[in-house]
């Protein structure tokens, strides 16, 4: 029998596995529409979060900066984004989405429920309840320490 270690670490690979297969049928569900899976996720957060800055949004991330504003020029240039002044900071924009973005994003929500709904049958609302504990409490523990 595996020591809770050792089950610790079989579910961080299979995290790890899951998280490649996700990336893998987002670019495949995303294909057409030329969005990658970091622009969808950068489109989905500021459907979430309305207006937010890149720093705001690298944090939420855990990226760089660098990385997220790299996404969101590829966005503006789209037209799936646009910027808008932020009062509390002069070169630090608010990004929201366009009206073309909301549509985009729609349609890719649209596409993930329908396989969403697929692979949901698989499993009772009990085991996905228990998972999302554990991984809710494993990010906690993950955390840094401020």
């Amino acid at each position: 029998m595996a020591s809770k270690t050792e089950s610790l670490e079989m579910l961080i690979w299979q995290i790890r596995r899951v998280f490649h297969l996700l990336a893998s049928r987002s670019g495949e569900l995303l294909k057409d529409m030329n969005i990658n899976p970091s622009q969808r996720a950068v489109l989905e957060f500021l459907t979430k979060e309305e207006k937010q800055t890149v720093p705001a949004i690298a944090r939420q991330y855990d990226v760089s900066r660098q990385h997220i504003q790299q996404i969101v020029n590829e966005l503006l240039e789209k037209g799936l984004v646009e910027t808008t002044y932020n009062p509390a900071h002069k070169r630090s924009v608010f990004l929201q989405l366009t009206r073309a973005g909301r549509a985009v994003f729609e349609t890719i929500q649209h596409r993930e429920a329908q396989l969403l709904a697929q692979i949901s049958r698989h499993f009772s609302l009990k085991d996905m309840q228990t998972v999302q504990g554990t991984l809710t409490r494993l990010s906690e523990l993950l955390r840094p320490q401020n």
